[in-house]
């Protein structure tokens, strides 16, 4: 594929950029991080050779595929620094499936606008350098996109096509389980379009690639699962003390302790809190359950601050690059670069408004029934769980396809049906106010 001169110089800025983001971050900022340093030493284990453990046990608390594709670099070059460069080079492919999808849809113009924006969005520079999941899933879910298109132009392609959109939605369930929003779209977008063939190859496929961990699951820790999180999360929006953000210091995890229930004041008296991961997971999903049950209208509630958590800015991403674990998220943001904060923020603001303005107003929007099946997906997943900014990261290049879309279709907002553009107007009217929410209590203090 012959690439225009345009999108080499932005290929190049876009890997400036990574490098820089990688080199100076502080040194040991990885090991205070969340998450970052049990991604870490579970890659570590399997390049030991001590499998996927965590505190010299076996796990399935994290999701699989990060930590095996961490420890194989690992394994040639050393760990964890040649994961952040493997991760730069994936970003970048992730520009070009974009440049590829767009091109194949709409135009190259529109295509390097496309990739453009990918290569300096700042979330994505950021997330290169963080020893998570985010680069990869993300570069996983364009690619599946990049082959369910292909599959949607040629449907005759037929169990090739589906083979491979299989294969690559199977090991983005591997790498997250909440890749099950992308799998749910489009296998109710093949089943729309009547390709009932192919959405059973897909499916298919991608329980064959899963398969063998789900297989080592049962036989490691007696549960025939993907990993032992998916109740956790749902525990963590729903119970007593959630906020609709991730919320599990002690007072919510005293709940699933390995401690009788007993006394009345315990959620539901008579029942034995469980031991070890997989009995945690379980009894967090029976927790949750009890308390939709016990309080419909405090769960409901919850809602809107799930969905404004969800939405809410990039900023965040500095308290993960740059941790303070001693001071508040608001302290970490109030303490971070003031120039590259707003930066942050304000280029995700506008992807965020133009995005979603395309994909509703613009009926050419490539993709646009699957873009807008995941979005929705995305929040009711959110809704059942809690809403945190780096969970709308997936759909970010879906947010970049719309904002492509409305660039080359600036008189969309006219031609759009009236309830669509009242649509789009009240949607972009909540990101108003959850974002002068956002700035009012970082800035206020």
């Amino acid at each position: 594929m012959k690439l225009p001169h345009t999108l080499w110089i932005l290929l190049a800025l876009g890997a400036l950029l990574r490098v820089a983001a990688i080199e100076l971050r502080p040194t040991g900022a990885m090991l205070v991080a969340p998450d970052e340093p049990e991604y870490l030493e579970i890659a570590q284990n399997i390049a030991a050779g001590n499998g996927f453990a965590i505190h010299g046990q076996p796990t399935a608390y994290r999701d699989m595929l990060f930590p095996f594709w961490a420890a194989a670099k690992g394994s040639v070059i050393g760990l964890p620094h040649s994961v952040l460069y493997a991760q730069l080079v994936a970003d970048l492919l992730t520009a070009l499936l974009l440049f590829g999808l767009i091109r194949r849809r709409v135009s190259e113009r529109a295509a390097v606008i496309g990739a453009g924006l990918w290569l300096l969005y700042p979330a994505a520079i950021l997330f290169t350098a963080l020893f998570l999941t985010e680069t990869l899933f993300v570069f996983l879910w364009v690619l599946a996109l990049w082959l369910y298109d292909r599959l949607a132009i040629s449907p005759s392609s037929g169990e090739l096509g589906g083979i491979f959109l299989g294969l690559c939605l199977g090991l983005l369930m591997l790498t997250r389980s909440t890749g099950v929003i992308l799998v749910g779209a489009i296998l109710l977008m093949l089943i729309y379009h009547r390709q009932f063939r192919n959405a059973l190859v897909v499916l298919g496929i991608m329980f064959l690639t899963v398969l063998p961990w789900m297989v080592r699951n049962a036989s490691a820790l007696g549960a025939f699962t993907l990993n032992t999180n998916s109740g956790v999360n749902i525990f963590i929006g729903n119970n007593p003390y959630a906020t609709g953000a991730y919320r599990f210091d002690q007072i919510v995890s005293d709940q699933l302790c390995d401690l009788p229930v007993q006394t009345p004041e315990d959620p539901i008296p008579g029942i034995l809190r469980p031991k070890g991961e997989v009995e945690a997971n379980r009894w967090a999903t029976e927790l949750a359950l009890y308390y939709w049950r016990e309080h419909p209208v405090d769960a409901l509630a919850l809602w809107p601050k799930k969905l404004a958590y969800f939405w809410s800015t990039d900023m965040s991403l500095w308290a993960h690059y740059l941790p303070r674990p001693e001071l508040s998220l608001r302290e970490q943001l109030r303490a971070a670069p003031l120039v590259p904060l707003v930066v942050t923020g304000l280029f995700y603001m506008l992807l965020a408004i133009g995005g979603v303005a395309g994909i509703i107003l613009v009926r050419s929007t490539p993709l646009r029934g699957l873009l807008l099946m995941q979005l929705v997906l995305a929040i009711l997943a959110t809704l059942a769980t809690y809403g945190l900014a780096r969970y709308h990261y997936p759909m970010m290049p879906a947010l970049i396809i719309g904002a492509v879309a409305l660039v080359q279709n600036p008189g969309g907002w006219r031609k759009a049906a009236r309830t669509h553009r009242i649509a789009a107007g009240l949607v972009i009217a909540c990101f108003a106010v959850i974002w002068a929410a956002e700035i009012w209590t970082v800035a206020a203090g």
